[in-house]
């Protein structure tokens, strides 16, 4: 195999961002909005479509998860709920 195409197999493997983190930002990012926040654009780097969570699969369930644990904080939390944030 030439380098070329390892190079090719290695960047095909890394995941891409999750629907559940696509979801968890579009709610912070209707929240921020809501109440003058920036936490879609603290996050951004982490969860969002280019961020650090995609560049290896450990890392994309665990992040998926933690996306998971803040759309339901987030529903729990704001008053009222936007509905980006719903189910």
């Amino acid at each position: 195999m030439s380098l070329f195409s390892l190079a090719l197999v290695l960047l095909a493997c890394g995941a891409g961002q999750s629907a559940e983190c696509a979801a968890y930002m579009s709610c912070l990012e209707a929240l921020d909005a809501q109440v003058g926040g920036s936490s879609a654009s603290t996050v951004e780097a982490l969860y969002g479509p280019t961020g650090s969570c995609w560049t290896e699969p450990v890392t994309a369930a665990s992040c998926d998860a933690g996306c998971t644990a803040g759309l339901s904080a987030a529903r729990d939390g704001a008053s009222p709920v936007p509905s980006e944030c719903e189910e």
